[in-house]
C-alpha cells in the first residue's frame, strides 16, 4: 500500500510541477520586457529592409515575381505592385512602433507577424536563419498577453504604464523552450564542424562586412 501511495504521490508531484511550469500565475513584467525588446528589434529590421526595398522585392529587382511555393502565403501575392511594397513597409513600421510602446498590443503583434511573413515569402533568398527566428518569435508574441505589462494598453486600463496584470506563464514558457531548442540544436550541429572547433568559423562570421552593423577590428578577426 505504501508503494502505491509513493507512486501516486510521485505522479501528483510530477503533474503539479508540469502545471506549475506552464500555468503558474505571475505578474507579466517579463513578457512586457520581451515585447519592448522585440518591437525595437523589428523597427531596426524594418529600417534595414527599407535601404534596398525595391532591389530585393520590387518588380524590377533581383526577383521580379515571388517564388511559387506550396502551402505558403504572403500579402504581396495579392498586391504585387511596388506601391504595395511601400505601403506594406509603412504598415510594418507603424505596427512595430505600436508593439514597442504597447498600443493595441495584440493587434499590432498580429500585423507585425503577417508583414514579416509577407516580406520573407516575397523573396526568401535574401534572408537567413536569424530572420526566420524573428518570424517565429513574432508568432509567439502575437499569441502572448504582450500588452499586460509596461504598455499603453495597461495605462489605459489601470492608469499606470508600469503596472502589470497577473497572467499564466505558458506563453513565456513557449518562447523560452523554442529559443532553447533552436540554440541547443545549433550548438550540437556546429560542434560537428572543424571550423567551429578550431575557432576559424568565428573569424569568417565576423568578416562578413556586408552583414555587420559594427565592423569587428582586424586584430580580433585575424588573431588565431
Amino acid at each position: 500500500m505504501s508503494a502505491k501511495a509513493d507512486v501516486r504521490n510521485l505522479g501528483r508531484g510530477l503533474v503539479g510541477a508540469w502545471r506549475g511550469f506552464w500555468f503558474r500565475v505571475e505578474p507579466a513584467y517579463t513578457i512586457g520586457l520581451i515585447r519592448i525588446a522585440f518591437g525595437a528589434l523589428v523597427i531596426l529590421w524594418a529600417l534595414e529592409l527599407k535601404t534596398d526595398l525595391y532591389i530585393r522585392f520590387g518588380s524590377d529587382g533581383v526577383l521580379p515575381q515571388p517564388p511559387a511555393q506550396a502551402f505558403t502565403w504572403s500579402v504581396f501575392e495579392l498586391y504585387t505592385t511596388d506601391n504595395a511594397l511601400l505601403i506594406g513597409w509603412i504598415v510594418l513600421m507603424v505596427a512595430a512602433i505600436a508593439l514597442t510602446v504597447g498600443w493595441h498590443s495584440r493587434i499590432a503583434a498580429i500585423i507585425v507577424f503577417i508583414m514579416i511573413v509577407s516580406f520573407e515569402r516575397r523573396n526568401p533568398w535574401v534572408f537567413n536563419a536569424g530572420d526566420m527566428l524573428i518570424r517565429i518569435e513574432a508568432l509567439f508574441i502575437a499569441l502572448a498577453p504582450c500588452g499586460a505589462a509596461l504598455s499603453l494598453d495597461q495605462r489605459r486600463r489601470t492608469g499606470s504604464f508600469f503596472s502589470a496584470e497577473d497572467r499564466k506563464i505558458w506563453a513565456l514558457r513557449l518562447i523560452q523552450v523554442q529559443v532553447s531548442i533552436i540554440y541547443i540544436s545549433t550548438v550540437v550541429a556546429k560542434l560537428k564542424g572543424e571550423t567551429w572547433q578550431d575557432g576559424t568559423a568565428v573569424s569568417y562570421s565576423l568578416r562578413q562586412y556586408d552583414m555587420l552593423v559594427i565592423p569587428t577590428p582586424g586584430w580580433v578577426t585575424s588573431n588565431l
